[in-house]
């Protein structure tokens, strides 16, 4: 039971083994929207759930596909049960950095087959990342102090400004649906839908 945890509709997600079925989008929005981007550090609570809003929104201008943008919304989805983990803090795990996106990938390949969405291929993969590192441009300029730390090339036009976490998982949960709808991705056949949306 050490690599179980408990998710907000109760479902016990084990870290070493985690199963399909036990997928529910609405804990995927939940917790993310009650995880904060930057350790925190952002003067208002800037929930990982709103990111990946930004990332779908950012992705669909570059590519005009509703698939892709689908991808792009749950690219940081696993951290619906390992947290956001920062990059600074990733880097000082050293060899235990692959152990953790090891983990990561695994659950995310997981969340991909419990919702019924491919995974990203190599293209889209680079595309999302493009989204990702604009988001994180856009987020350090309005959010944060100082110059942004790395190179992530130039932030979009619009601006991001935190809303509130019962706001975020609505958007986020509005997003998913949008956006399943738009690429004809429907739940597996397995599953019963009224217990995906809880």
């Amino acid at each position: 039971m050490k690599t179980v945890l408990q998710t907000v509709s109760g479902r016990l997600v084990d870290l070493a083994a985690p199963a399909p079925a036990l997928i529910r989008i609405r804990d995927i929005a939940h917790h993310l929207a009650l995880i904060n981007r930057f350790g925190g550090a952002t003067p208002l609570p800037y929930s990982v759930a709103q990111h990946s809003v930004v990332v779908a929104r950012i992705a669909e201008q570059v590519s005009d596909e509703p698939l892709l943008a689908l991808q792009a919304l749950l690219h940081d989805a696993p951290e619906y049960v390992t947290g956001d983990i920062t990059t600074p803090m990733q880097m000082a795990l050293g060899a235990g950095r692959e152990d953790y996106k090891r983990v990561d990938s695994a659950v995310l390949a997981v969340i991909h087959v419990g919702l019924g969405v491919p995974l990203p291929d190599a293209q889209a993969a680079k595309t999302i990342r493009y989204a990702d590192m604009k988001a994180f441009a856009t987020e350090w300029r309005d959010m944060m102090t100082g110059q942004c730390p790395v190179d992530h090339g130039l932030p979009v036009t619009f601006g991001i400004k935190p809303i509130p976490w019962h706001m975020a998982e609505e958007k986020f949960l509005k997003e998913y649906d949008r956006l399943s709808m738009l690429a004809g991705i429907q739940p597996p056949k397995s599953f019963n839908p009224n217990l995906i949306h809880i």
